[in-house]
């Protein structure tokens, strides 16, 4: 009801950096560019390459889809598999989807459409902070057993 939506939407940089931000103001020490070797998760403790170790109030594993964390977690390979969807994405900006009448509703107010089709379904949303439409959607795609991914 705050918002006058049933979503509050955010895309997924602005929410990292909002994160960072409010982590740092309250004085946690974030640590980049390390290779972690070893998490004890009931101290909780992180063992860093450098030989480096942390004390943390809570470790959290935001490594992706190739995750470190997870594996050191299980204690076991976990590696990602291919579950059968190519994923895409794409951004559009709002002021040239606002030019075409029938697509002006994809971005006022800004929101959330779901498309649904046999076998998919697409996302798209359109937060206030950055002006574009995002787009994000799967197909089927059994060409490959691999996984792909671009930063």
């Amino acid at each position: 009801d705050q918002y006058e939506t049933p979503y509050f939407t955010v895309h997924g940089a602005t929410f990292h950096n909002t994160l960072l931000e409010e982590a740092t103001r309250i004085g946690v020490v974030v640590k980049l560019g390390c290779s972690v070797v070893k998490i004890n998760f009931s101290e909780p403790l992180v063992h860093l390459a450098d030989g480096h170790v942390y004390n943390a109030d809570l470790v959290l594993g935001t490594d992706g889809e190739n995750s470190q964390c997870r594996e050191l977690m299980l204690e076991r390979p976990d590696r990602p598999f291919h579950y059968g969807d190519l994923i895409f994405g794409l951004d559009i900006p709002q002021d040239a989807i606002r030019k075409h009448d029938d697509l002006r509703d994809l971005v006022t107010p800004p929101g959330v459409t779901l498309w649904f089709g046999p076998g998919t379904h697409c996302v798209g949303f359109s937060p206030k902070e950055n002006h574009l439409l995002h787009i994000i959607g799967g197909l089927p795609d059994a060409t490959t057993n691999e996984i792909q991914a671009w930063p």
